[in-house]
């Protein structure tokens, strides 16, 4: 193998280290909210159960349970309690230091 072969082989195994640093890009998460049925909206609940948040059923409907689960997660956090899962909801809910909820309420 010549030195240009070998230059140019020692690049592209330095640019795949690079590349493989940053990860693979992550999707943006959908905004759920109420009326919605799916496996994500099951996700947020197990979430939002686990860290105190609510003590309704698993279901995977985005119901008035759902809503006020988000909201008072969403007020403990900092954020305007709107209800609706959004991007910005959904990082902080699974995160590994998200709050559990100190006073249950529904």
């Amino acid at each position: 193998m010549g030195k240009a072969a070998k230059r140019c082989l020692a690049f592209m195994l330095a640019m795949l280290m690079t590349l493989s640093l940053w990860g693979a890009p992550t999707a943006m998460a959908a905004t759920l909210q109420k009326g919605q049925r799916n496996n994500q909206v099951k996700k947020l609940q197990q979430r939002l159960r686990s860290l105190g948040y609510t003590k309704s059923t698993i279901t995977g409907y985005y119901g008035d349970a759902t809503t006020a689960a988000v909201k008072y997660f969403q007020l403990a956090v900092g954020i305007k309690p709107s209800g609706k899962a959004d991007e910005d909801t959904q990082n902080r809910l699974y995160a590994a230091g998200a709050p559990k909820c100190v006073q249950y309420s529904e």
